[in-house]
């Protein structure tokens, strides 16, 4: 499908809106850059996806993942703890947090959430890839 002209201008200035939005963010934060768009595999548990940045705040490793959407999804925070996971593992990196930087559109700023790594999340992570897993073996996806 080809968008409108209507539809691509309009994505043009959110993504503009964005990237001026994430420079503020720069310029505050002062992050020193480890890595942006980075493979990241756990072979123990059978999983692989492509970290968006790591980087240094204060002292700190800190695992950051863009979003740009309406509202803040808890379930962003399970991808970013088995990210965590396949961190240590390809990288040998330990994780101090985990930040998602959301250019929210519906209420035109960016918004950041903070977390840490939580076992139980990943747990629960791990039952979905299983399930996930399952439902295709058996021909339901």
């Amino acid at each position: 499908d080809v968008p409108s002209a209507d539809a691509a201008v309009l994505e043009h200035f959110i993504v503009v809106w964005a990237f001026q939005e994430f420079l503020k963010w720069e310029k505050e934060q002062k992050p020193e850059y480890l890595m942006s768009e980075f493979p990241v595999a756990s072979v123990i548990y059978g999983y692989a996806g492509t970290g968006d940045l790591l980087v240094k705040i204060d002292g700190k490793i800190v695992l950051i993942d863009f979003k740009l959407a309406k509202d803040f999804y808890k379930t962003w925070l399970l991808q970013l703890d088995a990210y965590d996971i396949a961190i240590l593992h390809t990288y040998n990196v330990q994780i101090d947090e985990h930040w998602i930087l959301l250019f929210n559109k519906k209420k035109k700023k960016l918004e950041i959430r903070k977390s840490n790594f939580d076992p139980v999340r990943f747990n629960l992570f791990l039952s979905l890839k299983d399930t996930h897993k399952q439902l295709e073996v058996n021909g339901y996806l």
